[in-house]
């Protein structure tokens, strides 16, 4: 049974060998990752604004939340 798992994990990791050292620098781990995270905390942030919204229009309604 194959792992396809790991190859994929093993090809991320030669990918970022290569920008390593072609740019012989970490900055572009370092960026993807900063942009990766912004995405998710932007994410999240909407999602919160989403509850809180649907919280409020819950409570005009009349309704309660479970």
């Amino acid at each position: 049974m194959s792992d396809c798992g790991c190859e994929i994990e093993e090809k991320n990791r030669e990918q970022s060998r290569v920008r390593v050292c072609l740019l012989d620098s970490r900055y572009p781990d370092i960026i993807i990752g900063l942009i990766i995270s912004v995405i998710v905390r932007r994410g999240g942030f909407h999602i919160m604004a989403d509850t809180s919204h649907e919280r409020q229009v819950l409570a005009e309604s009349g309704e309660t939340t479970g």
